[in-house]
């Protein structure tokens, strides 16, 4: 979500909103644009230079190693998407497969294009070659040399390039399109001429010109503004904003003095770039844009999407060797098209394996994965009457206001989904938004509104809970938006009585005894989803990925479960106080010894099935094989064709139509026909 609500919107031509709603942006471009001259390069101080850690390799090499992560990400959760990576203050200059026509001093890395595994194998390639290659990313990004000292090409001129490259692909028209532009330089202009800095005046109405030209092409700047690599332990450095960048970045509101803060300085750290990039590199695309209404012939519009979705299982597809042992996506369940001769090769069912297509399925370099899951059968269930809305309209209704402290967490029925103002559907709704927001705030109180969230949907109670905007004070980025979050509330017929039980309380020296190692076990940051990944989606992810891009699969990987309890920190923290605990309680306290338990397990054996006494195991088989060879074994009793199984060896489970077809089996294997 931007976080200027009515940026641009103000200008926009009312006859072209209508036409800007209808167009639906299914998938994301986006462009990294980074820059490469002297400092993005060079080595940062180290105690062991033989042996660097991350943190102590240059700033490009890190921000190539950053975005390898971000695509390995978008493989697997928006792989439609279209990404490109640039390069600028190079000596080369490199345009892309589109023949666009670029400034100098661009280097064209990876076009714009879907994401496929070439592109993430180059990519994994040079960032690996890098951390073993020191001078493998000079030699190939070589920085310019400019006059008189210069440290950078203009920016302007790198904003038109930009704007060529998202121009010249048809791919990018109905995608929303973004700039990643990353640089530790807060003074490009540094040591210019006098007749650039002349031409900078002039240069700087055409650098915004040439945003102005990036917006009318609905294409987004977001700047990763990176404080520059430090010769000495000691010394912090910084990215100032206003020496340059803050006649390009974006303006608070409608008050042209006043920078947008989240870019008002540099990271402090580099780790804050790969926070905000991971924030960054899916857009939020809009769930809803509905009418609010605040009274009579008062509304305003609002915009929402959800913060949390389910991740569902990723989609498999079919998939057979072809003739040369390469793994490929099969067009049906029993052919394999092979399109460089235009002739379908027959294949057998027990060829084709489940596997999953990372990439551009059109492209080279589409990846085909085969895996070991099983077919996941998807049940669709379609309710049999359609629920009235009672005439109501698609929106939100406000009916009044309350305390804060007055919503429980249990009141949440569903996933909340968090509006914010837009302009689209009425003038004015970002000035009225924010004034009900800061009053809900100042106030602490909550609104109450109906909701009708689609048509042929019933009305629901939700309520809006104000959130205020937290910026991050060293780097001034924003940590959480400031506006509602709709939590839909249920019903009485949705609330379920709670059973009654009674129980044994506690002591005081059991309650205190127990208070203190809760103390010791206590997570003071709280639950923080971001920190724990599905156990069962990360492990998937990565046989996946060591199989695209063979890497090998790290035992660590496998090991490595967040979601697991940590059982000897635990111990070293709070086993004496857990222990003392336990002995509150009157519980005897066993120590276990681990080999001693291990030993114990291995001596125990299976446990055999015991044969029922009372059956006959001496079965005379004549009788069976006359009434085999008579076609007549259906008409013996159950018990006795089991009981002629066991003496023979033979499973006793399944139907009575599975014994007889076993000892039918074992008969004629024995007497013949």
């Amino acid at each position: 979500m931007d976080k200027n609500w009515d940026e641009g919107l103000a200008d926009d031509d009312p006859e072209l909103l209508d036409e800007k709603r209808s167009q639906l942006f299914t998938r994301d471009a986006s462009l990294f644009v980074i820059d490469a001259a002297a400092g993005m390069q060079e080595y940062p101080p180290s105690q062991d230079p033989n042996d660097r850690i991350d943190e102590e390799m240059p700033l490009l090499h890190r921000t190539f190693d950053a975005i390898l992560r971000c695509l390995k990400r978008k493989a697997f959760t928006s792989s439609d998407d279209l990404v490109g990576v640039i390069v600028y203050n190079t000596e080369e200059t490199k345009p892309d497969k589109e023949g666009s026509d670029i400034k100098e001093h661009v280097y064209c890395l990876q076009p714009i294009e879907q994401l496929n595994g070439n592109n993430i194998r180059n990519l994994k390639k040079l960032v690996d070659g890098s951390r073993a290659d020191p001078e493998l990313l000079s030699r190939k990004f070589k920085p310019a040399v400019f006059e008189n000292n210069r440290t950078s090409m203009p920016i302007g001129n790198l904003y038109i390039s930009c704007n060529r490259f998202f121009r010249n692909n048809p791919q990018t028209k109905n995608a929303s399109k973004r700039i990643f532009h990353i640089t530790c330089n807060d003074e490009p202009q540094k040591n210019a001429p006098e007749d650039w800095l002349t031409a900078s005046r002039t240069n700087a109405s055409s650098l915004i010109k040439s945003r102005q030209d990036l917006l009318e092409s609905e294409i987004i700047i977001e700047p990763f503004f990176i404080a520059p690599s430090s010769s000495d332990f000691d010394i912090k450095t910084s990215f100032d904003v206003k020496k340059f960048y803050a006649q390009i970045l974006p303006k608070k509101e409608n008050n042209e003095d006043v920078t947008d803060p989240s870019m008002g300085e540099g990271f402090a750290k580099f780790d804050n770039l790969e926070e905000k990039l991971r924030k960054l590199e899916i857009p939020k695309r809009t769930s809803f844009t509905h009418m609010f209404e605040l009274g009579d012939n008062f509304s305003i519009s609002v915009k929402g999407y959800r913060t949390v979705v389910d991740q569902k299982f990723f989609p498999y597809v079919m998939v057979a060797e072809n003739k040369k042992g390469e793994l490929e996506q099969t067009e049906k369940e029993t052919r394999l098209q092979d399109e460089s001769k235009f002739t379908l090769n027959e294949i057998t069912p027990s060829e084709i394996k489940q596997g999953f297509v990372l990439g551009d399925k059109s492209s080279d370099g589409a990846l085909v994965v085969s895996t070991f899951l099983s077919t996941v059968r998807r049940l669709l269930h379609f309710a049999d009457t359609i629920i009235r809305t009672f005439d109501l309209p698609v929106g939100l209704k406000l009916l009044g206001f309350q305390d804060i402290d007055t919503l429980s967490p249990l009141h949440n029925v569903g996933t909340a989904s968090f509006i914010y103002p837009t302009e689209d559907l009425i003038e004015g709704s970002t000035r009225t938004f924010s004034a009900l927001l800061k009053s809900c705030l100042k106030l602490k109180k909550l609104a109450l509104v109906r909701t009708v969230m689609r048509k042929n949907a019933a009305p629901i109670i939700s309520a809006l809970l104000p959130q205020e905007e937290v910026i991050d004070s060293d780097d001034g980025s924003q940590i959480t938006p400031n506006g509602f979050y709709l939590i839909p509330l249920p019903f009485a017929d949705d609330l379920r009585s709670v059973p009654q039980i009674e129980n044994m309380k506690a002591n005081d020296e059991q309650t205190e005894a127990a208070g203190r190692w809760l103390k010791k076990l206590r997570k003071k940051s709280g639950y923080d989803p971001k920190e724990y990944e599905n156990p069962y989606f990360r492990l998937l992810r990565r046989n996946i990925e060591s199989q695209a891009l063979d890497e090998p699969l790290d035992e660590n990987d496998v090991k490595n479960d967040k979601t697991l309890p940590p059982i000897e920190q635990m111990k070293d923290r709070a086993g004496g106080l857990i222990d003392e605990w336990k002995s509150t309680l009157g519980w005897d306290v066993v120590k276990v010894d681990p080999e001693v338990e291990e030993a114990k397990l291995a001596d125990v054996k299976p446990n055999k099935r015991k044969i029922d006494a009372t059956l006959d195991n001496d079965v005379d088989d004549s009788a069976f094989i006359q009434k085999w060879r008579a076609n007549q074994l259906d008409k013996c009793r159950l018990d006795d064709l089991k009981n002629f199984c066991r003496s023979h060896g033979l499973k006793v489970q399944g139907r009575k139509s599975d014994l007889i077809e076993r000892i039918s089996a074992k008969l004629e294997s024995s007497y013949g026909k």
